[in-house]
C-alpha cells in the first residue's frame, strides 16, 4: 500500500478525520487514477443536477417571479463568474494546507447548503425582500464554489493525463449536456403544468427544482470524499501569494492566453446570459418554447462534443477555438435578425438554426477553453496559473452581465433603422434591412468585441499545432455525417413545432424517437 502523506497543519488534519478524507497518495497507481476518472463521471450527474436547475433560464425565471429588473438579472448572472475572483484565496488554502480533497469537499459542502434560503424565498412577505435573499444566497453559494473549483481544477490536472484531455473531458462534458437537456425540458414542463394548477403560484414551482437541486448536490459530496488524491507537485513554497498572482503574467505565452480569455469572456458574456430573457420577453415565447429551444442548443453540443474533442486530441484546442469563436460571434450577430422590428414569420426557424449553430460552437469553446489552460499551465504551479486564469476570465465575464443589464435599460427606446425604399409611378415599396433595438445595440457590440479577442488567440503557442484548417474541417465534416443523421434533426424540428403549438406531449413523443435513434453516440 502507498504511503499516505500527511499534512502538518492541525486545522486539515481534524477535518479530514471528521469528514473521512484520506491524505493524498505520493503518487496514484493506474488502477487508483481509473477509479478517480469513474468517479469524476459519477459526480457529474449530480454536479450537473445542481447546476441545471439553479443557473441559466431557471434562475432567470425564478428572479422573474419576484419581478427583478434586467440590472438585477444581469447581477445574478454575473455572480459566478465575479466570485471566481475568490478562487485567489483558493491558492492561499491549498498551499497552507495541502490537501486538494480537503478545501474541495469542505468549500463545495457549505456551497451547496448556501442554496436552501434560495429554495425558501417565496416565504418572504414580500417580492423585494425575496429577492434580496435570493441574491444574498446566491452570492454565498457561487462565493465557496469558486473556492472549491480553484482546488478541483488542480487535482484534475494531476489525474487527466494530458494526451487524453480532449477525448475524457469530451466524454464528461456529453454526459452533462445530456443530463441538461433531459433537466431542461423536464424543469420547464413541470413549470407550465404547475402553473396551470397552481395559478399565481409559479414561484413555488421553481423553489420545488430547486429544492431537488440542493438534495443532487448534497447527495454527490460523498463521490467527492472517496475519489483519490495524488500530492501535488508543487512544492510548498514561501513565495508571498502576490508573487503566485503574478507569476503566470510573467510566462509571456500564457499572458497571451490570460488577454484572450479576458477578452473573450467579457464580449460573450455582454450578449449570452440574456438569451433566455430576450426569448421570454421580446419575442414572447413560453418557458415551454425556451427550454426546448435551449435543449435543441444542448442536443447539438452533445453531439459535437466526441468530434471536438478528436480534433482537440489530433490537432490542438487552439484550432478548435478559430474555427469555434467565429462562429458563436456570428450567432451573436444573427440574433439581431430575430426582430424586424417584431416578429416575423421567420423567427422562430432563425433562432432554432441559431440554437444549433450555437450548440456546435459551445461544445468546441467550452472543451478547448478549459484544456488549453489545464494543458498549458506548468507543472507544480498550475494552482496558481489555474486560478489566475480563471480569476481574470472571470472578473471580465462577471462585469459584462451587469453591464449589460444596465446597456438594455438605458437604450430600451433607442432605435436605429435602415429602410430600402423602392418607388416607381404609383407604388411605393419599403423594405426593412436593418432594425437595432434596445437587445441588437449590445449584441452587436459583443460581436465587435469578440472579434477583437480572436487577434489574441492568434498570439498563443500550442504544441501540436499540425494540420490545416481546411484538414481539420474535412475531419469534423467527415465526423459529424457519421454523427447526425437526418432522422435526428427532423424529430428535433418536429418537437419544437409541436411544443410551439402548444402539443408539448407529442413534443415529448417525438424526442423519445431522437433519443433512440442509434446514430447519436454513446
Amino acid at each position: 500500500m502507498q504511503q499516505r502523506v500527511q499534512s502538518d497543519s492541525g486545522f486539515p488534519k481534524l477535518v479530514t478525520n471528521k469528514l473521512f478524507i484520506a491524505p493524498p497518495a505520493p503518487s496514484l497507481s493506474t488502477a487508483e487514477r481509473l477509479r478517480a476518472l469513474s468517479l469524476i463521471l459519477k459526480d457529474s450527474f449530480f454536479s450537473q443536477t445542481l447546476v441545471t436547475l439553479t443557473t441559466g433560464v431557471f434562475l432567470a425565471g425564478y428572479a422573474l417571479q419576484f419581478k427583478a429588473p434586467n440590472a438585477v438579472i444581469g447581477l445574478l448572472c454575473a455572480m459566478p463568474a465575479m466570485a471566481q475572483l475568490l478562487q485567489l484565496f483558493g491558492i492561499y488554502l491549498v498551499d497552507k494546507f495541502r490537501s486538494r480533497k480537503t478545501v474541495t469537499v469542505v468549500a463545495t459542502t457549505i456551497s451547496r447548503c448556501c442554496l436552501l434560503p434560495m429554495a425558501l424565498a417565496p416565504l418572504m412577505p414580500s417580492s423585494r425582500l425575496s429577492l434580496t435573499v435570493l441574491a444574498i444566497a446566491f452570492m454565498g453559494h457561487t462565493a465557496s464554489g469558486a473556492i472549491a473549483t480553484c482546488a478541483w481544477n488542480s487535482w484534475l490536472k494531476d489525474v487527466v493525463l494530458k494526451e487524453e484531455l480532449g477525448s475524457f473531458f469530451a466524454k464528461r462534458l456529453s454526459l452533462c449536456t445530456l443530463i441538461t437537456m433531459l433537466l431542461t425540458v423536464g424543469g420547464g414542463y413541470f413549470l407550465d403544468v404547475w402553473a396551470q394548477v397552481f395559478h399565481g403560484q409559479q414561484a413555488w414551482g421553481y423553489s420545488i427544482l430547486f429544492g431537488v437541486a440542493i438534495l443532487a448536490g448534497l447527495l454527490g459530496i460523498p463521490l467527492l470524499q472517496s475519489m483519490p488524491e495524488p500530492a501535488s507537485a508543487q512544492e510548498p513554497s514561501k513565495d508571498s501569494l502576490i508573487k503566485k498572482l503574478v507569476a503566470p503574467f510573467h510566462n509571456k505565452n500564457f499572458r497571451n492566453l490570460i488577454r484572450f480569455s479576458t477578452f473573450w469572456n467579457f464580449a460573450i458574456n455582454l450578449a449570452a446570459p440574456f438569451f433566455s430573457v430576450y426569448m421570454l420577453t421580446l419575442l414572447g415565447y413560453s418557458m415551454s418554447l425556451v427550454t426546448m429551444l435551449t435543449m435543441v442548443s444542448q442536443l447539438s453540443t452533445f453531439l459535437s462534443l466526441r468530434t471536438w474533442g478528436k480534433v482537440s486530441d489530433r490537432f490542438s484546442n487552439k484550432a478548435v477555438l478559430l474555427i469555434c469563436a467565429p462562429l458563436f460571434l456570428f450567432c451573436i450577430l444573427a440574433w439581431t435578425f430575430a426582430t424586424m422590428p417584431h416578429t416575423h414569420a421567420l423567427t422562430l426557424p432563425l433562432v432554432i438554426c441559431l440554437q444549433v449553430l450555437l450548440g456546435i460552437a459551445i461544445a468546441g469553446v467550452t472543451l478547448a477553453n478549459g484544456n488549453i489552460a489545464l494543458k498549458l499551465a506548468p507543472d507544480g504551479e498550475a494552482t496558481s496559473y489555474l486560478a489566475t486564469y480563471t480569476a481574470t476570465g472571470s472578473l471580465a465575464a462577471g462585469t459584462a452581465p451587469i453591464l449589460g443589464g444596465l446597456f438594455v435599460d438605458a437604450f430600451s427606446r433607442q432605435e436605429l433603422s435602415l429602410l430600402l425604399k423602392w418607388q416607381a409611378p404609383g407604388n411605393l415599396v419599403n423594405i426593412t434591412t436593418l432594425d437595432f433595438t434596445s437587445w441588437d445595440f449590445f449584441f452587436a457590440l459583443a460581436f465587435l468585441l469578440g472579434l477583437g479577442s480572436i487577434s489574441q488567440l492568434k498570439r498563443v503557442r500550442e504544441s501540436g499545432q499540425c494540420g490545416r484548417k481546411r484538414q481539420i474541417l474535412l475531419e469534423l465534416m467527415n465526423d459529424t455525417v457519421r454523427t447526425v443523421s437526418p432522422t435526428v434533426v427532423t424529430n428535433s424540428i418536429g418537437a419544437l413545432l409541436a411544443c410551439s403549438g402548444g402539443k408539448l406531449q407529442s413534443a415529448l413523443t417525438v424526442l423519445k424517437k431522437t433519443e433512440a435513434n442509434p446514430s447519436v453516440p454513446e
